[in-house]
Order: C-alpha cells, then sequence, then structure tokens
C-alpha cells in the first residue's frame, strides 16, 4: 500500500511493537531514514540508539508529530492513546498510514482528516473493525466514512484490490490484528526453522 520506492518512514510510539512495525518495513522497502516521535524524549532516544544499531538505518528522534510526518513516505502510528495523535491534514500526497496501535473502540489514534483524504482504507478483517476500530467507528458515526469503503486486507494482498490507487493517493491501513494471521505467520516461521535445522523441539 506504500510506493515501492519509500525511503522514509515516520514512527509515532516507540513501545516494543514500534521497532517490529519498522523492522518489517525495511524488509519490503529500501528504507534510508526514520523519523520518531514520543512523549518522553527519552524513550525515543533509547528507541532510536537501539533500532539504528539494530536496522542500520538512520533513525532520528524529532520534536514533534509533525516532524515525524514531514516529508515521510510511510507513517506509522503504534501507541495507546485515545486522541489523536498527529494531524491528518499534514500528510504528504502519497503518503501511506498504518495504525497499528488502536485495538478498541474507545481509542483512536487517527483523527477524521486521515480517514477522509485516504482513497484506499483497509483492515483485517471488516466485521471485526466495526467492533474494534475506534476511529473507523468514530467516523463512520459522524457521517464521515462509510463501511462499504473498507476492505480486507486480504484483497490488497491478492490483487483484487489495487493497494495504491494512484501515486499520489493516501492509503490507510487499520490494523487491529486476527488470530490468522498469528496462525499463518507460526507455520512459516516453523516450516523455515525446520528447513534449516534450527530450534528446540518441546516436549507436548
Amino acid at each position: 500500500m506504500s510506493r515501492e520506492g519509500a525511503t522514509t518512514v515516520g514512527v509515532i510510539g516507540t513501545g516494543r511493537q514500534a521497532v517490529t512495525q519498522v523492522e518489517a518495513i525495511c524488509a519490503v522497502r529500501p528504507i534510508s531514514k526514520v523519523l520518531v516521535y514520543s512523549r518522553d524524549p527519552e524513550k525515543r532516544a533509547a528507541f532510536a540508539a537501539v533500532t539504528e544499531e539494530k536496522l542500520r538505518v538512520e533513525v532520528v528522534p524529532v520534536e514533534s508529530s509533525d516532524a515525524a510526518l514531514a516529508g515521510a513516505d510511510i507513517v506509522v502510528a503504534i501507541t495507546t492513546a485515545r486522541e489523536p495523535v498527529f494531524d491528518g491534514t499534514k500528510l504528504d500526497p502519497g503518503t501511506c498510514v498504518i495504525a497499528a496501535g488502536s485495538n478498541s473502540w474507545q481509542k483512536r489514534e487517527i483523527d477524521e482528516a486521515t480517514i477522509t483524504r485516504a482513497e484506499l482504507v483497509a483492515v483485517d478483517n471488516v466485521e471485526q473493525a466495526k467492533i474494534e476500530c475506534g476511529e473507523l467507528i468514530w467516523a463512520a458515526e459522524r457521517g464521515a466514512f462509510r463501511w462499504n469503503r473498507a476492505v480486507p486486507l486480504a484483497d490488497v494482498v491478492g490483487g483484487k484490490v489495487p493497494g495504491r490507487p494512484s501515486s499520489d493517493a493516501i492509503t490507510l491501513f487499520e490494523s487491529q490484528g486476527i488470530g490468522i494471521e498469528d496462525a499463518a505467520a507460526s507455520a512459516y516461521i516453523l516450516k523455515k526453522a525446520r528447513e534449516q535445522g534450527i530450534g528446540v523441539e518441546l516436549p507436548f
């Protein structure tokens, strides 16, 4: 859902899942720079140091969410916030937004502007999103979003829905996570471990 040549990621949030979000993005895009913001200066500095060493890309702690958005091809929100953590009107055209922190109807880490500007809104599962995705629930209740705009991520991955409607399109992935994704990832890891003869078989 991001541009293939994406080089810059803006991250809002510095918890343990933020590192894995960046790691996954670096595995599929030629990322050279990461801009990171969280409210605690010490935590964002620590995140930058750890992530830079692990992924061998430049990681810059920034002073605001606006600074994390500036020039970012991909923006990741990975927080536990109940209110939006950035201003969607400041997203550059062509940005891919990944909202991965909120998993409750009571939370919304992205704002209505992000949702209304997005030409593509993908979710893990539409029916689940109607229960858990606070941002889309909030926007739908106010008439700013219709559920028929939401597409399953599987349709994007499977090619039924284009991941990028246009080069300047803002795209949004609302991730709550579903069990089948964990099961598929685990099965793949197990297969690779057995092929490479690594790991320890446990007695159960």
